[in-house]
């Protein structure tokens, strides 16, 4: 999670979506989302997982933008424009 949140601390203003796997070993995308909210209020979020979204439990944190896998590479970009065109 520090590599990530040390790319988003260099690119800040520049990268306005985040695409991350909800869960995994060693892996919190559910932190790594919250520490976003709050220090790129305008970043969203997109969560990826291989579980149903009923079973990972993301802790608060809205779950509105997610995918579960297998995915095509068009259905994610689908996804990730229709985030980026919501206010």
């Amino acid at each position: 999670m520090d590599d990530a949140v040390s790319v988003l601390e260099k690119c800040a203003g520049t990268v306005r979506l985040l695409i991350t796997e909800a869960i995994g070993p060693g892996l919190l995308g559910h932190a790594l989302a919250a520490h976003v909210v709050q220090t790129h209020c305008a970043m969203k979020t997109l969560f990826l997982s291989g579980y149903p979204i009923e079973t990972i439990g993301l802790r608060g944190i809205d779950a509105s933008f997610f995918l579960q896998k297998p995915l095509t590479p068009g259905r994610l970009a689908r996804m990730a424009r229709t985030i980026l065109d919501t206010p």
